[in-house]
């Protein structure tokens, strides 16, 4: 079975809002793609210019994402769940 890569907007949202919270606005962070799997997300992000950089995120045991960790690169949706 495929990947559900289905969003809605509210939480896609709500993603993003919490990947760009940590960075300043001299970082200029921008976010260049949103990846998700049925447990797993990634916000990949562009800072500094070209930059690239992850924030992860996780559902926990009742479907709420969570933090799962950040990283220098960039996750595509093949990865995402290895």
């Amino acid at each position: 079975m495929p990947p559900e890569t289905g969003l809605g907007d509210s939480a896609r949202e709500h993603l993003v809002l919490r990947a760009l919270a940590g960075w300043s606005a001299a970082a200029e962070a921008r976010v260049h793609s949103v990846v998700t799997t049925r447990r797993r997300a990634a916000v990949n992000l562009l800072v500094n210019g070209d930059y690239e950089y992850v924030e992860l995120f996780q559902r926990d045991r009742d479907g709420l994402w969570i933090e799962a960790g950040s990283s220098s690169g960039h996750v595509d949706e093949a990865h995402l769940d290895q």
